[in-house]
């Protein structure tokens, strides 16, 4: 399918009425920079703590992915591990850039 506005393929459309849903969710800009998401809203202020985020590359085309970010024990600079989605080396949040937004880990069962 195409998008009357452009005319590209709806898989490569890069216009706010994309009929694709979280794209078109990912390509709304608001005042303050930050892209409104489907969880929230997405930033390009990096991680400063361990934990799992959304990551995403600013590229239309490209999904969001969870990544496991880490805080390093010398020098404190956060990075995600090797060994995610086939990386062969950390990288620094710094090297990274994109957009990030916080993973809400679900509630414990209480034991």
């Amino acid at each position: 399918m195409e998008c009357a506005k452009c005319g590209m393929s709806e898989d490569y459309c890069r216009c706010d009425n994309t009929p694709i849903p979280w794209k078109r969710e990912l390509l709304k800009v608001n005042s303050s920079g930050s892209i409104a998401g489907l969880a929230g809203a997405w930033s390009k202020e990096l991680p400063t703590d361990q934990g799992w985020y959304w990551w995403w590359n600013e590229d239309p085309d490209d999904v969001p992915i969870p990544v496991s970010i880490l805080a390093s024990g010398m020098d404190g600079r956060c990075f995600a591990s090797k060994g995610q989605f086939g990386w062969t080396r950390h990288q620094y949040v710094e090297e990274m850039r994109g957009r990030w937004i916080r993973l809400i880990e679900p509630e414990l069962p209480a034991c």
